[in-house]
């Protein structure tokens, strides 16, 4: 994707501001990185905004200003104001202006029962309005999945990828050998106990009731702390999904954790959308381990040419961070056993 000058983003901005401001009156600098995005603090008399910046590859087909942006403008015409408000998308330039939210990183120390709650209390207002007209609207999140066929065959999917890394060098040989050995081993165990499971078929669709409006990527990774409250960011993956899958993400991502003593109240929680909450809460505990499979793999992302030219694209320096995700993804899968016994207790 070509990158814009600030004369271009200067242009792009003018004609997505919500009022009138001449050229000279906005300032534009860039923000914090982001994992797949630039971002942009635009400055004005008036108000401040973020202006992000999609990332696009014809390699890539998921659109993701158009699934952020729906989501966003739905949440907030329905008064769920803890994600910044959405208010330009511009389809030419692939960029969209958000309102401007003040706020920290959250680090795995502030996570406790406060920061849960808030957590829990945006999806349950997203999912109160899971009948409504708007909602119905939206499409299906990025990687849905409503059977468990469809969840196997996604993370197969991943597999298939990353067998494809191209040696260039030694880091990229180690990182083959691990997916090749302890990675597909461990995923080959996790995949026979779900394919045996006697409470699902794999190939009964989950019907349209027990699906949830899904954030997705749901985590405190994507979220800041501010005087008010939480607020909930980057959505470009959003919409209808498995309420397993919601779980299965929120307890996998890495880079902020979910304490696993949270693991109940947050699974019974999520299941209460459901129309037999039991059976979904079941459904949570068997497919927890996928998602770590599944996080083990996305973080090898950045060795694969289309993620790691959107890495590119959003942070720069490939090689430093090829092995910094490489280490996470071998500690998490070294976790795995630790983990699924958490689930079996609680």
């Amino acid at each position: 994707m070509k990158n814009m000058d600030f004369q271009e983003l200067h242009t792009a901005v003018l004609g997505m501001l919500p009022c009138p401001v001449s050229k000279d009156k906005i300032k534009i600098s860039s923000l914090r990185e982001g994992g797949n995005n630039r971002l942009y603090r635009v400055e004005t008399p008036g108000c401040n905004y973020v202006l992000k910046c999609y990332f696009r590859h014809p390699g890539d087909t998921r659109n993701r200003l158009d699934a952020e942006f729906a989501f966003a403008t739905f949440a907030w015409r329905h008064g769920i104001h803890c994600i910044p408000e959405p208010f330009c998308r511009n389809d030419s330039t692939f960029c969209a202006l958000f309102g401007l939210v003040e706020g920290q990183p959250l680090s795995s120390g502030d996570i406790g029962s406060r920061e849960i709650s808030l957590a829990l209390d945006f999806f349950n207002d997203l999912n109160a309005l899971r009948t409504h007209s708007d909602a119905l609207a939206l499409a299906n999140a990025s990687e849905s999945c409503f059977t468990l066929h469809e969840h196997i065959l996604r993370i197969n999917e991943r597999f298939d990828r990353l067998r494809t890394i191209i040696i260039s060098d030694e880091l990229d040989r180690q990182c083959l050998e691990y997916v090749k050995s302890p990675l597909t081993g461990a995923w080959m165990q996790i995949r026979h106990r779900i394919e045996s499971s006697v409470d699902y078929s794999t190939d009964v669709p989950l019907k349209p009731t027990d699906r949830v409006i899904s954030p997705s990527d749901f985590g405190f990774h994507n979220a800041i702390k501010t005087d008010t409250g939480l607020f909930f960011l980057d959505f470009e993956y959003a919409g209808w999904d498995d309420p397993a899958k919601v779980a299965g993400d929120f307890f996998s991502q890495v880079a902020v954790p979910v304490p696993m003593e949270s693991f109940t109240l947050v699974a019974e929680a999520i299941s209460k959308a459901a129309s037999v909450p039991e059976n979904m809460l079941r459904r949570i505990r068997l497919l927890l381990p996928l998602y770590r499979i599944k996080w083990c793999c996305i973080l090898l992302n950045d060795f694969l040419l289309i993620d790691g030219a959107r890495r590119e694209f959003a942070q720069g320096g490939a090689s430093e961070r090829k092995k910094e995700q490489l280490k996470k993804s071998e500690n998490l899968l070294a976790s795995l056993e630790q983990f699924t016994t958490v689930i079996s207790r609680n």
